[in-house]
């Protein structure tokens, strides 16, 4: 079912749920019920280089904790911040 991208802003396509994967509780609801596939996509190929480039072991707590939290970052932007605070 389509959605309203809250990145781009097209009406597209949520990623496939299987692909979305974070253990922050309701990070992956709100990724599939507000990110389109192709915003999702774009991520995939920065994660790959952000676990390169500064090592992550994703079987690490804390690295996957700064893992999701980039990703949020990257798909939310200034949102996140203000809901955190």
């Amino acid at each position: 079912m389509p959605l309203a991208c809250s990145r781009c802003g097209h009406t597209a396509e949520p990623p496939p749920p299987k692909r979305v994967v974070f253990t922050t509780p309701g990070a992956r609801d709100r990724v599939l019920s507000s990110i389109c596939a192709e915003c999702f996509e774009q991520w995939e190929g920065i994660e790959i280089r952000a676990i390169n480039e500064y090592h992550l072991n994703l079987v690490d707590p804390e690295d996957r904790r700064q893992l999701e939290s980039a990703a949020l970052d990257y798909l939310f932007g200034a949102e996140d911040d203000q809901s955190a605070g």
